[in-house]
């Protein structure tokens, strides 16, 4: 796949944890963002949480950043935002710990502010796969607008989360189940980060989102301790954003590194009838998790023809 290569990313994912860095450190980091020119921010983990909150939003909003702040649908007593900045509430962690149906759709409607709200993400990992067309349902009854199906963040906890990666084995259960369900229709924006997983849950629909891995172009993260890396589910330190510019680490080494094993699709993908739509997949999964030698997407079978 040839690649247009890009100064800095588009998009970029930041991980906060308390007690990991200080309020001053964290506007430092806020502020490379703004140097760099990035387009969407989206504030993960403990940034619902941050007493200076604020601040760090003023220096992003400033600069022209679109910023998204993702909190757990399970936190209380959000702070006010200044308008534009724009809410997405995380299902997982409810529905890891064995939330009831009806008891996250109460904490949806706790987040209802006007018609299409809140925006949802749900992490489809292994065990959370059957609840995948329940979630549906619930999302639909529920008139949700948007509901995002990301990768697995496994920069920020990757001892906990690499076990509960699904593959394809996992992926071919969940397709038998939900085709046999006759499930609500979701009328909101549905983005599925994993093609594979797209073509269940939307047959037929065209795809015009998340052609190949953008790892290290157009997608970035930061994760808590400050150091940047090709995107959410790729543990590759690029480099401290705290020592040295966004800039810089993206003209550095350990970024061209990156490309290069991007741009060494397995084998097995180069026949495949949907190269042109796949590029490989998954490269960060693939290559930290791999399940076998191939180096495919994790939640690729085979290759077609």
């Amino acid at each position: 796949m040839a690649i247009d290569l890009l100064d800095a990313p588009l998009r970029l994912t930041w991980t906060m944890r308390r007690g990991r860095l200080d309020e001053p450190a964290l506007l430092r980091l806020a502020g490379r963002l703004a140097d760099a020119g990035l387009f969407f921010v989206t504030l993960r983990g403990d940034f619902a949480r941050f007493p200076r909150l604020a601040d760090l939003l003023a220096i992003l909003l400033e600069a022209g950043v679109q910023v998204t702040v993702q909190a757990d649908i399970r936190d209380d007593e959000l702070p006010k935002t200044p308008v534009g900045v724009a809410w997405q509430f995380d299902l997982t962690a409810a529905l890891l710990a064995g939330a009831e149906t009806s008891t996250v759709g109460r904490l949806i409607r706790r987040r209802a502010t006007k018609p299409g709200q809140p925006h949802l993400a749900l992490v489809p990992l292994r065990p959370l796969l059957p609840r995948l067309p329940e979630v549906l349902e619930l999302a639909g009854r529920e008139g949700i607008g948007r509901l995002v199906l990301p990768n697995v963040p496994l920069v920020d906890d990757a001892e906990a989360l690499a076990p509960l990666v699904p593959d394809a084995r996992d992926l071919a259960s969940f397709r038998r189940e939900f085709e046999r369900r006759t499930a609500a229709g979701f009328t909101g924006e549905l983005v599925v980060h994993d093609l594979f997983l797209w073509e269940i849950l939307c047959p037929g629909r065209e795809r015009d989102h998340y052609v190949g891995c953008q790892a290290g172009n157009s997608l970035a993260h930061l994760d808590a301790a400050g150091h940047l890396h090709p995107c959410i589910s790729w543990p590759r330190d690029l480099g401290s954003l705290l020592d040295h510019s966004l800039h810089d680490l993206w003209q550095a080494a350990a970024r061209s590194e990156v490309l290069a094993a991007i741009g060494e699709l397995p084998a097995d993908c180069r026949a495949c009838a949907i190269c042109d739509r796949c590029h490989g997949g998954c490269r960060g999964l693939a290559l930290t998790l791999p399940k076998d030698a191939a180096g495919r997407d994790l939640l690729c079978d085979r290759p077609r023809r």
